[in-house]
């Protein structure tokens, strides 16, 4: 099970060079696999010069310098990293044992994690469900009521802890005395939808919140956006429960299933075509609860 943070003064400073390279010298996911495949390991980089960098595609000359003027963060990030532990913050980088496995095949893995609670188990089966913010009372009560049907089978439900079906997911797995993990597309000291703050905390009591995000980060859309890619990838398959005509977050996860290889189900209402909805193409889609069972057996073989 993955559990903990960085402890050896090691461990802390090679976890503090990725949180200078990732917060302040602005370096994003498949730049950091660029980085980890030219120099070896992020402690390389700082030896490397401006032309050593600047050979990799997507680094400009004044992105070079930017990367190279982080080094003097170090420092600051091993403080940041004592202040996180007392706040009950944990860091895992993509270079430790205890980073999921799951998010290890990605195309852009995040470089760093903060979570608080458990990670999610990397032998457990982990569900995605998700859906619309503007969900209807019939949306809400079915997310609430898959997530109890798959958390008596044993399984942790991953989703974003969005409105609407989002929360119905995770709170349909607390009301079953479940395991629930919610991505953030924000820091932890911004939960997005500020209604969800006690949510949260219930949340990583029995699961973890988790995100790629230093804590004071604010919403963003594309942040919103970008964490959908790691709800997948934390999945062995995702379920839609609900769409609305403007349900881009949920076609950013569709889109994250097909590049993933995942499985993507979707709750047939049958009035989707009369209200503008847009099934995701890769979708196989299901009309009853009772089909969940099924679904979770031909997938994961539970």
């Amino acid at each position: 099970m993955n559990s903990g943070s960085a402890e050896t003064g090691n461990d802390i400073y090679v976890t503090s060079v990725v949180m200078a390279l990732r917060e302040t010298g602005g370096v994003g996911a498949k730049t950091f696999q660029s980085l980890l495949w030219v120099f070896g390991s992020p402690e390389n980089v700082y030896d490397a010069t401006i032309d050593d960098l600047i050979e990799i595609p997507q680094i400009s000359q004044e992105r070079a310098i930017k990367i190279l003027e982080s080094r003097v963060n170090i420092p600051v990030m091993s403080e940041r990293i004592e202040r996180l532990q007392e706040e009950g913050t944990s860091v895992v980088t993509f270079l430790d044992d205890g980073y999921p496995v799951k998010l290890r095949g990605l195309d852009d893995p995040p470089p760093i994690l903060y979570y608080r609670g458990i990670l999610p188990d990397d032998d457990s089966s982990s569900i995605c469900v998700i859906g619309t913010t503007e969900a209807t009372a019939e949306g809400i009560q079915a997310a609430v009521d898959i997530s109890a049907i798959l958390t008596t089978k044993g399984c942790r439900i991953i989703s974003g802890l969005a409105k609407g079906i989002d929360t119905a997911a995770h709170i349909g797995a607390l009301k079953n005395e479940g395991i629930t993990h919610a991505v953030l597309g924000t820091g932890f000291h911004n939960i997005y939808p500020e209604e969800n703050l006690t949510l949260s905390k219930q949340i990583a009591e029995r699961g973890s919140l988790i995100s790629e995000y230093k804590p004071d980060t604010f919403v963003s859309r594309g942040r919103l956006l970008s964490r959908n890619r790691i709800v997948v990838g934390l999945s062995d398959f995702a379920i839609v429960v609900e769409l609305s005509p403007d349900s881009s977050g949920v076609q950013s996860a569709a889109e994250a299933c097909d590049r993933q290889g995942k499985l993507l189900f979707y709750l047939l209402k049958g009035d989707e075509k009369k209200r503008g909805i847009k099934i995701p193409a890769n979708a196989v889609a299901f009309e009853t609860l009772e089909e969940i069972e099924t679904i979770l057996e031909s997938s994961i073989g539970s």
